[in-house]
């Protein structure tokens, strides 16, 4: 057994061996397979510290990419607003290039072109009744533009030298009482002298040359006789106006309508004291006409006593239509002065607009430009059923009421024009954020062109009514002298553009006042021929033609 043990004894020992090696061997690769777990552990960590770094940088990313797009939107959105605010920057910098100035010339320029070319449609209209009456109010509101020119320019310096240190009421009255008169004498004196009426026959003409010499005559004493009773109805005018002033008036829309009668009064002894002369004057002339025996001398004696009562007969009548002409624009407008003071509540002074009134006001007042319409037509038809046949004997109660009733057919159909007018100037205030104030010379001419086209659009329909079969000839005459109204319309307002359109001019000189007066002289001198010689000969060559018509379609009945 010791041999056997020592035979045991190196195996063993190599057993111990081989078994210590493979104990060491053995936990190196342990520990490589601990390393081994530990760094695939710490791949997995890294590998998943480097899908979350990814996660957050795929977010931080699109947070930026939203923060970029939110950024080019703003960018875009304020490049917009900077767009939009240098184009209404613009806008407003073109706006205020153009100033109110600008828009009156504009505003002149087209509604001048449309005006015109509307008085071209109406005066070549195939209704003979429709040029008839273009004309007429063509005429009318020629005549009344140049008339209030002069008046105006007169009155302002009278006032300027004579009442710019303030007087008493009672000195006014006097101071527009005395240039009234002067009209007055302008206009019996100056219609007796464009007629020839005073001065002595020519010599003996022949047929075409009477017919011209003739026809100079008839214009040049109508023009006048138009004009001057023009300016001595606005002479009329501001004398009343004065009186509605006066202390014991002006409380009272009642008592202001005393003054309309007292005008009315006037006119009438006025007229009734310039028939009394002409007669005196007429007769005197009548007896120094040539007596003679010869044939020759008789054929002498005839034509100046045909020439004489041919030029009477030219005096006497364009003297009495320019009588009651003066007078109705007087009492119509003294009538209507009064009617607005009742209306407002305010005596406004002669063509200011007033203050701003209510719709309301402004819609009953022109309604009330009906009842004079309506009034117009019941005294033209009383007027024709009251003074039947031939025309009564001058100087008789029956003239005199005859002539009293014509004046106030007259006057009701002014009163309606007047009307209209004050309505349209209340109107045009309410639109004074547009045009300006009334006494811009852009709201002027606004309401020059509007009132030209209604008046316009007045007539046609007048002209529609009187042609009307079931219309009688007293309504037709009625309509007619509304028609002819329609020219104070027209006439004043392109007036009152006119007036401030030399007003502007004249305060950029160094005598604004004289300067003003010369302007509107110029203005005068300027429209006058050219009225007096195609305008006024329309009127006059249309008027014949309608009298013949009217004369022959008696004949026929």
């Amino acid at each position: 057994s010791s041999c056997h043990g020592k035979m045991l004894w190196p195996w063993a020992l190599l057993l111990l061996c081989v078994r210590s090696d493979a104990q060491g061997i053995q936990n190196p690769l342990r520990q490589l397979h601990l390393d081994q777990d530990q760094a695939i552990k710490q791949l997995l960590a890294e590998d998943a510290a480097l899908e979350g770094t990814k996660e957050q940088r795929q977010r931080a990313e699109e947070e930026m990419q939203q923060m970029r797009q939110q950024e080019t939107e703003e960018r875009l959105r304020a490049e917009q607003r900077r767009a939009k605010l240098e184009e209404e920057m613009e806008l407003e910098e073109e706006r205020e290039e153009f100033t109110d100035v600008d828009f009156a010339e504009s505003l002149m320029l087209l509604g001048g072109i449309s005006f015109v070319m509307t008085l071209f449609y109406l005066v070549n209209d195939e209704d003979p009744d429709m040029r008839f009456y273009s004309w007429r109010v063509i005429s009318a509101t020629l005549s009344i533009f140049s008339a209030v020119l002069i008046f105006s320019g007169i009155n302002k310096l009278i006032h300027f030298y004579l009442l710019s240190h303030g007087t008493s009421p009672s000195f006014k009255l006097l101071f527009a009482f005395i240039p009234m008169l002067i009209y007055f004498f302008l206009l019996q004196l100056g219609t007796a002298y464009h007629s020839a009426a005073l001065t002595a026959a020519p010599a003996v003409m022949e047929e075409k040359e009477l017919e011209e010499t003739w026809g100079k005559l008839e214009r040049r004493t109508r023009c006048w006789a138009t004009i001057l009773a023009h300016l001595t109805g606005f002479g009329s005018i501001h004398c009343g106006t004065v009186l509605q002033h006066m202390p014991w008036l002006r409380d009272s829309p009642g008592a202001s309508f005393v003054a309309a009668p007292a005008m009315f009064l006037l006119a009438a002894v006025l007229n009734w004291c310039a028939r009394r002369v002409r007669e005196r004057v007429t007769s005197k002339t009548y007896q120094r006409l040539p007596d003679s025996t010869g044939s020759h001398d008789h054929d002498v004696s005839a034509w100046a006593g045909e020439w004489q009562r041919w030029t009477y007969d030219l005096w006497t009548e364009n003297v009495i239509d320019a009588e009651h002409d003066s007078a109705a624009l007087a009492v119509s407008f003294l009538l209507v002065q009064s009617c607005r003071f009742a209306f407002s509540g305010q005596l406004a002074d002669e063509m200011t607009p007033g203050q701003k009134k209510s719709q309301r006001t402004i819609e009953e007042f022109a309604g009330f430009s009906l009842v004079f319409a309506v009034l117009s037509i019941v005294l033209v038809v009383a007027g024709r059923r009251i003074f039947r046949g031939a025309a009564p004997t001058p100087g008789t109660l029956k003239s005199f009421l005859r002539r009293c009733l014509a004046l106030l057919q007259l006057s009701s159909a002014m009163a309606f024009a007047w009307t209209l007018l004050f309505s349209a100037r209340w109107e045009i205030t309410r639109f004074s954020g547009y045009v300006g104030p009334p006494t811009s010379l852009t709201s002027r001419i606004s309401l020059a062109l509007a009132i030209s086209f209604c008046a316009a659009l007045i007539i046609k329909m007048l002209d529609f009514v009187i042609d009307l079969e079931s219309t009688e000839e007293d309504a037709d005459e009625a309509l007619g002298n509304i028609i002819s109204s329609l020219g104070i319309l027209v006439g004043f307002s392109w007036e009152q553009s006119f007036d401030g359109g030399v007003e502007v001019v004249a305060l950029r000189t160094y005598r604004p006042l004289w300067t003003e007066v010369a302007l509107a002289c110029a203005v005068v001198a300027l429209i006058l021929p050219a009225w007096r010689r195609h305008i006024l000969e329309k009127v006059i060559v249309e008027e014949k033609k309608r009298a013949h018509k009217e004369r022959r379609s008696r004949e026929l009945r």
